[in-house]
């Protein structure tokens, strides 16, 4: 991953002071991840900088560059005030 830091989607959700299950909703309306029997990328989401991290404890999981804060919180602070983001 070089060194570009990359954090967790619940990371990322508590940088931007939402609750993970509406940034993981979030991220799904935007296309840039899915759901199947897991959380996955989708090529918007690759294309972003998303990648996948894994261990042995926790299995595989999605992260993003740090980079993407700023261009998500410009994201959600544009959604009108009536949905939850």
């Amino acid at each position: 991953m070089g060194n570009q830091k990359y954090i967790s989607t619940t990371a990322l959700s508590k940088l931007l002071h939402v609750s993970t299950s509406d940034l993981f909703s979030y991220l799904q309306e935007i296309g840039w991840e899915r759901v199947k029997n897991a959380w996955t990328l989708t090529n918007t989401g690759t294309n972003k900088g998303g990648q996948y991290k894994s261990d042995s404890l926790r299995g595989t999981w999605v992260v993003w560059p740090e980079t993407i804060i700023q261009e998500l919180e410009s994201m959600i602070s544009s959604k009108t005030t009536d949905t939850k983001y």
